[in-house]
């Protein structure tokens, strides 16, 4: 009685983790199957960490909208150590996430940069005249 009641309990419990485990499993990993979901992952981190936010956030602030308009036309190369030994399908898709991710992120900190200046001017020039 007892046993029956623990193998009962455990089927109930594998089934309810798979149909649990497919309803909420990652969208992006079950289309692009997990090779490609890793190497969007991997570009992603890799551009967050390789982006020197201080710097974009400087040329936004000192040169305005030529930086910004340096971080939009700008073309990052991700490191070759990260694509050492892996597939070409591999290479095209991280290349294209890790420049896409880096190049907003360089926008987003030259356009903060921007806006930091042209607020900063602004009650500077309310201050002066006042």
């Amino acid at each position: 009685m007892k046993s029956s009641f623990i193998k009962y309990y455990l089927v109930s419990l594998i089934f309810l983790f798979t149909v649990t485990s497919t309803l909420f499993a990652d969208k992006k990993a079950v289309a692009f199957g997990s090779s490609d979901f890793y190497a969007v992952h991997r570009a992603k981190r890799d551009a967050r960490k390789d982006t020197n936010g201080c710097l974009w956030f400087s040329a936004g602030f000192l040169t305005n909208l030529v930086g910004v308009g340096i971080a939009i036309m700008d073309d990052p190369k991700p490191r070759e150590s990260a694509l050492i030994g892996k597939s070409p399908e591999y290479i095209v898709k991280y290349t294209k996430e890790y420049k896409s991710e880096k190049r907003n992120i360089e926008t987003r900190y030259s356009i903060t940069g921007c806006i930091v200046f042209a607020i900063t001017y602004c009650i500077l020039i309310f201050n002066l005249t006042s």
